[in-house]
């Protein structure tokens, strides 16, 4: 049986980081937007960037569609948290779709109404990019919204790791100009999150190949980027999300050497967005089989 298919025998803890805020989601969903709405207002009047862009990701399901962010703006109309909820639930909509092209566009222009009302918005520019990249645009819209995010929120973690992604070999880039990209984010704000760009830009290339040049760059990317997984152990929100982070893409690119200090980390927390969509759909079983693959 494959490793990661197999179910969890030991008890691991399921987004404890966010155990605060997941029945937010869930009562928005229900129609009841109300305690969500507070909390994304305060997380982005506290610059809690990427702790709001994890709330924004977990509610913004192609699944429940759009309807309950349709009642949230009928009674908070132009709220930049409703408008960024819908721009990125527009694109996973139109991504699940047959036929998608007018679906993205229909997304696009929910995207620059979540722009232009709150153009300091990592999520949303993290958005634009996917929009670019889904509709099929090409190198040069990638650079443009690239260029524009940079302007608007130069040191927004959410879009500046779309971007290390989408100008890697895999896309429409190089590894080098992944790495360039990743290390001069991580120069804005040395002591923040950013720092784990080059590690990631690394280990994309080394989930793919491994050659010499990958190698060097993921030991020069590392420390550092242990340094803040251990610096950012009080905020269980940002702890949990970036050591899951780190310790998926070693996983994902077979690191055994790396990777159990990083699981260490984690103990038995899971962060399932991170592991779903870094590793496979079952997070949990993929947590597990690694816990036990690596330790």
């Amino acid at each position: 049986m494959p490793l990661f298919s197999r179910r969890p025998d030991t008890p691991v803890q399921v987004d404890p980081h966010l155990a605060a805020d997941l029945p937010l989601i869930s009562a928005a969903h229900e129609g009841d937007a109300h305690g969500l709405a507070e909390r994304l207002s305060v997380l982005r009047q506290e610059g809690r960037w990427h702790h709001r862009h994890q709330l924004v990701a977990r509610a913004a399901r192609a699944d429940r569609g759009t309807g309950w962010i349709e009642t949230w703006a009928g009674w908070a109309p132009g709220d930049p948290d409703a408008l960024v909820a819908r721009a990125v639930t527009a694109l996973r909509i139109a991504r699940a779709a047959e036929g998608a092209e007018e679906r993205l566009q229909d997304a696009s222009l929910v995207v620059e109404a979540a722009i232009s009302r709150a153009p300091e918005d990592p999520t949303t520019w993290s958005t634009a990019l996917e929009l670019a990249h889904a509709s099929e645009a090409g190198p040069l819209r990638i650079h443009d919204v690239i260029t524009q995010a940079a302007t608007a929120a130069p040191a927004g973690f959410a879009w500046r790791s779309t971007a290390v992604e989408l100008l890697s070999s895999r896309w429409f880039g190089s590894l080098e100009e992944s790495w360039d990209f990743a290390v001069t984010s991580a120069e804005i704000a040395p002591q923040s999150r950013l720092v784990l760009l080059p590690a990631y830009a690394a280990l994309s290339q080394l989930r793919r190949e491994r050659t010499d040049v990958a190698e060097e760059m993921l030991t020069e990317a590392l420390p550092p980027a242990l340094g803040y997984l251990e610096a950012s152990r009080a905020d269980e929100a940002d702890h949990v999300e970036a050591a899951s982070s780190i310790a998926a893409r070693l996983v994902a690119a077979s690191r055994r050497r790396e990777a159990p200090a990083v699981l260490d980390l984690l103990g038995d927390r899971v962060d399932t967005v991170v592991w779903g969509t870094v590793v496979g759909p079952d997070p949990v079983g993929a947590f597990t089989g690694a816990r036990r693959a690596y330790r």
